[in-house]
């Protein structure tokens, strides 16, 4: 969803004031994107950044270099690592193999963006995962009088930190608290076959995920077995729950806030907290999987897409309809070896019928836009009036007084171009972008 209908709130009150709590300025680019939108909008304003000191000093030390064999030693070293030694073979096979554009949580420098801002460093007070701020950095946050605090770092939160903003500590939680309470995020929903993957935005509690919830999204889960695809669409899509809620507070109020929010329900995930899996589990997964894709490779030819078109002339139209249609008459049309063609597109010219439709090359990948003169029912030989080095399909053709005009799909180009036709129907030249 499209975060622009969110930015403005016309009522007049003063803004939310906003506090962060991060690691670094270092920011998973969803988490970038939240930030945005909060610099961006007129009903907010960040008035403190809030560091984990304990972070930057991890972040500011150097490591040495290790070698691949080194790094293996270290893992089975590592009585957690060993247990869950083929998920890490997993996720660093599955982030080899991502498409790291679209990586919700590739980590973006946001120090420019935030440098204007007040800032402190909180070297909380740790107790294996649990982390609680010192008497004095609670005071010091009370102070700024904030709305809502944002957790984008630290670790599991206790105590006065929780009740520091008047409308306490917001944070996601990246799956379906319903299910899964826990990690890894998104690789779950995978295993156990859950069509569905969510996420929350919730307003923290003393209780492991289980916080009031204000906003929960569910997505569809990736078919196959991909953590990392199966996050993209979750984490861009909760992108917005935070700027949704803020706006929200700020137009409506607190009351109205929780009166909005999800109603509790009783958990029921297979796990009471998720972590990695064993070894044992992944092979359970995995083993299957893979024996059932071979088996799928040898017994199946390679499968490729092919379109035909074909014409009827003289019939009623095909009725938009569940029942099945009447397709008796139509004349298939061949389409040269190596070809298809698709995307049919019918005009009419001087008493006759021309077909435009896109020929597809499997050698170039490429469509090109071709036409042919419906003759006695069948379509006579087609002429190429459109190629270009990029693929070209589904030709829209229209009139405009005695001039015709194309409008090809050309997304591969990232344009959307207009074509005018110099000659019908073969000769075409571009007119221009728009």
């Amino acid at each position: 969803m499209d975060a622009t209908f969110y930015r403005s709130s016309r009522t007049g009150k003063p803004p939310l004031r906003i506090g962060l709590l991060l690691d670094t300025a270092s920011l998973p680019r969803w988490s970038a994107e939240v930030v945005d939108h909060i610099v961006q909008c007129d009903f907010e304003t960040i008035e403190l950044l809030v560091f984990n000191g304990s972070a930057r000093k991890n972040a500011g030390e150097a490591r040495p270099a290790r070698s691949l064999i080194r790094k293996v030693i270290d893992t089975l070293r590592d009585a957690r690592s060993r247990r869950s030694f083929l998920f890490i073979l997993y996720r660093r096979w599955d982030l080899r193999n991502a498409d790291p554009s679209t990586d919700p949580v590739a980590m973006v420098d946001c120090t420019e963006r935030l440098a204007h801002l007040e800032s402190m460093q909180v070297d909380p007070i740790t107790t294996r995962f649990v982390h609680r701020f010192p008497d004095d950095a609670i005071e010091r946050i009370r102070e700024k009088k904030l709305d809502v605090l944002i957790r984008f770092g630290f670790n599991i939160l206790r105590g006065e930190i929780l009740t520091a903003a008047r409308y306490g500590v917001w944070s996601y939680h990246h799956g379906d608290n319903d299910y899964y309470r826990g990690g890894a995020a998104y690789f779950w929903e995978v295993l156990e076959g859950n069509p569905v993957s969510g996420a929350i935005l919730q307003v923290l509690t003393e209780a492991l995920d289980a916080g009031k919830v204000l906003y929960k999204g569910l997505f569809a889960t990736h078919a196959g077995f991909s953590q990392v695809r199966n996050r993209v669409q979750p984490y861009w899509g909760a992108s917005t729950f935070m700027i949704q809620k803020l706006r929200e507070l700020h137009a409506h109020g607190w009351d109205h806030v929780e009166r909005n929010a999800v109603k509790p329900a009783p958990y029921r995930g297979k796990k009471k907290i998720y972590s990695m899996p064993s070894n044992v589990e992944m092979l359970r997964w995995l083993v299957p999987l893979l024996i059932g894709k071979t088996l799928r490779r040898l017994v199946r030819r390679p499968m490729i897409r092919h379109w035909r078109i074909a014409v009827r002339v003289g019939a009623p139209p095909i009725p938009n309809s569940t029942s099945l249609p009447d397709m008796s008459g139509f004349h298939w049309v061949d389409s040269p070896k190596g070809h298809f063609y698709a995307d049919p597109f019918v005009v009419e010219a001087d008493g006759k019928h021309w077909v435009y439709f896109e020929d597809f090359d499997y050698a170039t990948r490429h469509g090109k836009i071709s036409c042919a003169e419906v003759r006695d029912g069948r379509l006579g030989g087609p002429l190429t009036v459109l190629e270009r080095p990029y693929h070209l399909s589904y030709p829209c053709v229209f009139r405009d007084g005695d001039a015709w005009y194309m409008i090809p799909e050309t997304a591969s180009a990232g344009t959307v171009q207009l074509y005018r036709c110099t000659r019908f129907p073969d000769l075409w030249e571009f007119e221009r972008e728009l």
